[in-house]
Formats: C-alpha cells, sequence, structure tokens
C-alpha cells in the first residue's frame, strides 16, 4: 500500500538526470509541505516514476535577492552577496535552532501525518516532537547496516569543529540538515565529493557513499548541499570559518563540483518554502537559493581567491538578537 499526499502540495524534485534536451524527475523520496485542509491526494507511487520534462520545465529562480548587483561579477559580487546574507539575520542558541529545524523549518506532512525525513537516507519519521531523539529509525530503513535507534541530530553541512562551535554559525539554519545519527557520524567534517564505486566503505540505499576521503549525498541532497556550503562561505566570509590545513581538501578543491550541483540540481519548491519559513525564524536568506545562478556570476575564482581568509571581509559579521 503507498502513501498519499494531500494537496495542493509543494513537492521537491529529489532527483534530475540531465540528458539531451530533458531533465528526469524521480521523486523516490519527495520532500513536501502539503495543507493539511486540502483535499487532493497524489499516490507516491505515481510520484516515484520519472517523467521527462522539457528543460524549459525545470525550476526557475525567485526574485534575485542581490537587486540591482545583478551586473557585477567575481569579488565585488561575493561582498554584495555577503551583505545579502547577512542582512536582517538573527542569532539563534544551538537550542533553538534544533528546535526550529524538527518542529517547524523541516517537519512536513504526509498524508495527514507530520514528521521529518532523514536528509542523507531518504527516510521519512512521523513525529511532532522538538527534538531529533523523536525522530527514530524503524529498522534498518536506510539500507546501512545500522539502526539509529537513538533518532536524528542535526548536521552542520560546514563542519562546526572547523568554527570551533562558535555563535551565530553553529545556529545558522541555511547550513544545518536533519539526518539519522549513524550517516551524520560517518560524513564526520570530510568534505563532499563523488566516490567511486571501488571506493565506497559506507552507503545507505539512498545513494550516500563515504570513500575516498570524501561523503557524497544522495542526488536529492546534493544542489541542497552546495546551496548549504555556498551560503555558508559567503555569510562568514572574512570570519574564521576552515583551518589552513583544510583550505584545499575541504574548500578550494571543490568548489567548481559544487557549483556543478547547484546547476544540476535546482532549488526544489521545498527548498524555497523552507527558505520562507527560515527567514520567518531566523530573519535572513539564502541568496543561492532564491538566485542559484549568482553562484555562477560570483565564479570559482573568487570563491577559491579567499578561501579561508579575512581579506575580502566589508566588515565583521554582527547578527542580531
Amino acid at each position: 500500500m503507498g502513501y498519499f499526499l494531500s494537496g495542493p502540495c509543494y513537492t521537491e524534485p529529489v532527483r534530475w538526470w540531465r540528458t539531451p534536451g530533458y531533465l528526469l524527475w524521480s521523486a523516490l523520496a519527495a520532500t513536501l509541505w502539503c495543507s493539511p485542509n486540502a483535499g487532493a491526494q497524489l499516490s507516491i507511487e505515481a510520484v516515484r516514476s520519472r517523467a521527462a520534462l522539457p528543460l524549459s520545465a525545470a525550476p526557475t529562480a525567485a526574485a534575485p535577492a542581490i537587486g540591482e548587483a545583478r551586473a557585477l561579477r567575481g569579488l565585488s559580487l561575493l561582498q554584495e552577496a555577503h551583505a545579502a546574507a547577512a542582512r536582517g539575520h538573527r542569532s539563534l542558541t544551538y537550542g533553538e535552532a534544533q528546535t526550529a529545524i524538527f518542529s517547524y523549518t523541516d517537519n512536513l506532512e504526509y498524508d495527514g501525518t507530520r514528521g521529518v525525513y532523514a536528509a542523507y537516507s531518504e527516510v521519512f519519521v512521523p513525529g511532532t516532537g522538538r527534538s531529533g531523539g523523536t525522530y527514530k529509525e524503524h529498522g534498518d530503513a536506510n539500507g546501512d547496516g545500522y539502526v539509529d535507534s537513538g533518532g536524528m541530530n542535526v548536521e552542520h553541512t560546514w563542519p562546526q569543529s572547523f568554527f570551533k562551535k562558535r555563535l551565530p554559525m553553529k545556529s545558522d539554519l541555511h547550513h544545518l540538515m536533519p539526518t539519522f545519527m549513524h550517516p551524520n557520524g560517518m560524513r564526520g567534517r570530510l568534505p563532499f565529493g563523488t566516490v567511486s564505486g571501488g571506493d565506497a566503505d559506507y552507503g545507505t540505499r539512498s545513494g550516500a557513499r563515504r570513500g575516498g576521503g570524501v561523503f557524497e549525498p544522495p542526488d536529492s541532497a546534493k544542489g541542497r548541499v552546495a546551496r548549504c556550503v555556498l551560503y555558508f562561505y559567503v555569510r562568514y566570509l572574512g570570519t574564521n570559518i576552515l583551518p589552513r590545513d583544510f583550505v584545499e581538501s575541504f574548500w578550494n578543491s571543490k568548489i567548481e563540483l559544487m557549483l556543478a550541483w547547484n546547476r544540476a540540481y535546482p532549488p526544489s519548491e521545498f527548498e524555497r518554502w523552507r527558505n520562507d519559513r527560515v527567514q520567518e525564524v531566523q530573519g535572513n536568506r539564502n541568496p543561492f537559493v532564491d538566485e542559484p545562478s549568482l553562484a555562477d556570476q560570483i565564479g570559482a575564482d573568487a570563491f577559491r581567491l579567499s578561501a579561508g581568509f579575512s581579506a575580502y571581509a566589508k566588515s565583521p559579521i554582527q547578527p542580531r538578537r
């Protein structure tokens, strides 16, 4: 028996494959927000099927977050993106951030049942709890050979050890995601990358893999992960967020891949909806969700030039409470 998704819904195209002239969509684990009062329903089996869509039907960028800065390129645009990402930011405690994730920004509804998706596992766990421990894995649902009886925790896409767990970085919702504890631990502070088939020493049924010194998220999370780390780098430009020993392995060598994932897996309706909800809680937006083309306008060279250093920041980061 399939699950049913109440509508009208904002559905997340969780897997996109580029083919000549088409994008292929599989919503194997479509993450979505649905109105509990609406009557339309869609079987998840129907959503799982792959449908060919013209390239023109791919999600389009929302209204620009940078405004007149669109004509800029490179470091000048990087500075404008830095200002845009900081605008309105209110610092949260880590407890506030965790509560927001599990009870609001990432809490969805399936057929009248609320719950949270584990980002690396593509597993929906029903619940309305305010902490990750209430969202336990039932059996080995993600197929990684481990049962997360402790539930979910919060993944820091930019490892918190790199910035010594300081606020507001640790609690910044725009780079946090709910995940089961074991996949989160398997990733640790590895950079994101592509794992060759023979190198994988860990994997989930969804396609998340670890091997060769990198962690590869499933296709459903690649675009989101890329926009998380691009946001984090730009938001905290000029602060000590990356030890020098990791500048090349974690960031410089991975920028091109993050830009490629950002292009190949554009923001879904869920990701845009979440951006709105995070703004309600935290006050600021992720400009790469609003306007994903911004990343390529800035360009890899501009991201690479200032990796881990403070030379290009206009001012200290001072989020307001």
